[in-house]
Order: structure tokens, then C-alpha cells, then sequence
């Protein structure tokens, strides 16, 4: 694993780029709580580089520990929206995880060994032409070279009826943080924050775009172009909104005005902005 000359280094924690994805680079020497706390401290420093993309984890020479594994990529999917897709471990970490997971000691395989070409040797002279079946592996154990781990996808579960229900089977992503300067996420389906967005920070979707809090920073729904999408926040004070290819920026409001929720959306070729108002008030 080569390290690309162009790496940002946060005190222990790093960013690296692999072709086009970015690594993170997490130190081996905390546990998993002094891991968390660095994350929680240093992680917002390293955003613009990870673009709200999915990347990939660098554990270097830690241990595979599957429950603070599984803790780690759940921290960075619920409160940064990283994604993580694949893993570099070392391949010593990689036995000890599997012979701990079997609970069976594991022996490497040498093809090149006098005892496997005398097996080999043998199983050829007993097998007859005529009944060639695939014989069963006799007390062998393989294991596969590893491979990306399974992430879960984010919660897709019916949408608060703010406005409407998701359409059958559309993807909601539930980000349960304030999102601060320099933060992005993109999804494709809807997202709703439950927190502020602060000025600075942008969420792009391909569906509904909804901010139980403050929105200041950018919102963008129907990326994909879907005019029929639409933005709803607790307190609408963006930088700017976009829906589809549709953009606005709203005027500046005075500090001691009174901020109600709002929708916006498109109607014929106007972005508007308007009270919102719950089905049965309409």
C-alpha cells in the first residue's frame, strides 16, 4: 500500500486518495473510544477532501475487532455521511480475524510442496476417466481474499408525513446532525436532517430535501431533475435553494424576524417559497 505523496495529516488521522477514492487513515494505537474522540475532533478538518463521497478505511496495523469495526463505520455513516466500502488490513490481521472467527487454527497452503504433488500424484492414479465427478476437499480449509465489507444501507423507512409519503420504495437518508461549515451530502432519494445547516454547508438529493432546524446553507432537491421535488425547513434562511435546474436566492431577512416552517418548490417556471401548511389546514 503505497501512500500517495499528497496526504493531510490531522494529528493521527489522514486523508489519502486512491485513483479517485479517499482513504481514511486511522492510527493504530487508541481504542476504539480514543479513536472516536479523535474522529469526533479532527474528521470535520478532512471533509472538503473526502468530498462527500464513499471511501475506503486504512487501519494500518490495528487489530480486526468486528464490534468497534461495526461501531466506527456506523459514527462515520450517522453523524459525517461517509460511507465506507472497503478495507486495508494487513494480511496477518486478516488470518488472526479469520481463525478467531472459526475458532479452527488455519494452515497455509504450499502448492509448490513434495507432500501436495505427492497427493496430487495419487488422487490422479485412483481416478477413473469414465466417472469424473468433483471431488469434496478432504480436511482443507480456504480462506477467500478478503473483500469489501457489506455496508448497510442507510434506514429507509417511511417519511414523517410533513408533506407527503415517499413514493413505494424510494430511499430516505436521516442524518441525525447539525450539518456545520464545509460538510456535504449527497444522496439519491430524499434527506432529512434532523439538525441545522449551517452556512457553509450544502445537501444535494435526488429527491425531497426536508431540515427540522435552520437552514442557512445550500439546499438542493430533484438533482437528478425532478421538478416535482421540494424544500421544507423549520427555519428557511438558505444561501441558496435549488430545485431541479431551477435556482434562487432568498432576500435577507432582519434577526428579529419571526421564522415559521416553509416549503419550496416549483410552480410553473418560478421557484417560490411559501408558508408551509399541513394537509388538513389546506
Amino acid at each position: 500500500m503505497s501512500m500517495p505523496a499528497s496526504v493531510l495529516e490531522a494529528h493521527h488521522l489522514a486523508v489519502r486518495v486512491d485513483g479517485n477514492i479517499p482513504v481514511l487513515v486511522v492510527p493504530p494505537e487508541p481504542d476504539f473510544e480514543g479513536l472516536r474522540a479523535l474522529v469526533r475532533e479532527r474528521l470535520a478538518n478532512l471533509l472538503p477532501l473526502m468530498g462527500g463521497r464513499a471511501c475506503r478505511l486504512d487501519l494500518g496495523e490495528r487489530a480486526i475487532e468486528n464490534f468497534d469495526l461495526r461501531r466506527l463505520l456506523h459514527l462515520l455513516r450517522d453523524e459525517y455521511s461517509i460511507v465506507v466500502t472497503g478495507l486495508y488490513v494487513l494480511p496477518e490481521a486478516i488470518h488472526q480475524y479469520a481463525e478467531r472467527e472459526l475458532k479452527l487454527r488455519l494452515f497455509p497452503i504450499d502448492p509448490g510442496a513434495p507432500e501436495a504433488e505427492a497427493v496430487g500424484e495419487a488422487l490422479e492414479e485412483e481416478s477413473d476417466p469414465e466417472e469424473e465427478e468433483v471431488a469434496e476437499p478432504e480436511l482443507a480449509i480456504a480462506v477467500d481474499a478478503p473483500t469489501e465489507p457489506e455496508v448497510e444501507e442507510p434506514t429507509i423507512q417511511a417519511a414523517v408525513p410533513l408533506v407527503a409519503l415517499p413514493e413505494p420504495g424510494r430511499r430516505t437518508l436521516y442524518v441525525h446532525r447539525t450539518l456545520r461549515s464545509g460538510a456535504s451530502v449527497r444522496f439519491e432519494g430524499d434527506i432529512m436532517v434532523m439538525g441545522d445547516v449551517n452556512p457553509g454547508a450544502q445537501v444535494i438529493g435526488s429527491g425531497n430535501v426536508l431540515v427540522l432546524g435552520a437552514l442557512k446553507g445550500l439546499a438542493h432537491a430533484g438533482s437528478a431533475g425532478d421538478e416535482g421535488a421540494f424544500i421544507l425547513a423549520f427555519d428557511l434562511r438558505p444561501t441558496q435553494l435549488r430545485i431541479a435546474r431551477k435556482i434562487a436566492i432568498p432576500p435577507q431577512r432582519t434577526p428579529d424576524a419571526r421564522f415559521d416552517p416553509e416549503v419550496a418548490r416549483i410552480e410553473g417556471d418560478h421557484l417560490v417559497v411559501e408558508p408551509y401548511r399541513p394537509r388538513s389546514s389546506r
